[in-house]
């Protein structure tokens, strides 16, 4: 499991920093109305391409459940089927505004000690505005969520990480894209990163963290746990 799973351990301050497989949805970022788009769940290392097969990936995270909260604040699980090296279902986008696209998982099985959760946002935009603060759940660790709904190359898009739906200042927040670049940044006093496309295409988001904390976790007991964050945002 470890040469599989965990990619990179270092002492950093005395603190332990993870860097592992992640987890992340695509679809659709702009959706029309009455439209039925088809949501994919992947897992694995984005910048590299490397997607996992599903009987690949790690414990029990292909039994996540995912989720949209709509503009009217409803909350519909989406119904997920098995392909090769994903989790896929379709949905309707119905009304007019922004949706949030969103799975929280932690894996039933303990990294040595560590326990690792995973979430994973997308927003989708159907024609309208929605405040995406209003979407943002407060019992969500971890999460990143892209805020700049029009995306073009050498036009910054603007992110916002948060943990339990509070701001999340000074942490790194890795930027990916399809053609393997990638770069690091460090939010801000209000959480948010800025970066600038430098291609058209896939970019996916990812914020890391390694708590010290002490727990039982399916009857086993644990010292760590990791959460690992990832939002997805296409570049037309």
């Amino acid at each position: 499991m470890k040469s599989l799973f965990i990619l990179v351990l270092i002492l950093l301050g005395g603190k332990q920093v993870v860097h592992a497989h992640a987890l992340w949805i695509e679809s659709k970022s702009i959706a029309s109305k009455n439209q039925v788009e088809t949501i994919k769940v992947f897992y694995g290392e984005f910048s590299t391409q490397e997607i996992d097969p599903l009987a690949k990936w790690y414990a029990d995270v292909k039994a996540l459940s995912l989720w949209v909260t709509q503009p009217d604040q409803q909350r519909v699980q989406i119904s997920l089927s098995a392909a090769s090296d994903h989790l896929r279902g379709n949905y309707k986008f119905d009304q007019e505004g922004q949706y949030l696209i969103h799975a929280v998982h932690a894996a039933k099985d303990l990294g040595g000690k560590t326990k690792y959760v995973f979430t994973a946002t997308q927003v989708v935009t159907v024609t309208g505005g929605y405040p995406l603060g209003d979407l943002v759940a407060k019992a969500m660790p971890l999460a990143v969520y892209p805020l700049t709904v029009d995306r073009e190359i050498h036009k910054p898009v603007e992110v916002l990480l948060t943990e339990g739906g509070l701001i999340k200042a000074n942490t790194t927040v890795v930027v990916s894209s399809e053609t393997g670049w990638s770069k690091s940044y460090t939010s801000d006093g209000e959480g948010k990163i800025s970066f600038q496309p430098l291609w058209k295409g896939k970019y996916v988001i990812e914020a890391t963290q390694y708590d010290e904390e002490v727990g039982t976790w399916h009857e086993q007991a644990y010292s760590a746990v990791w959460h690992g964050a990832t939002t997805f945002v296409e570049v037309p």
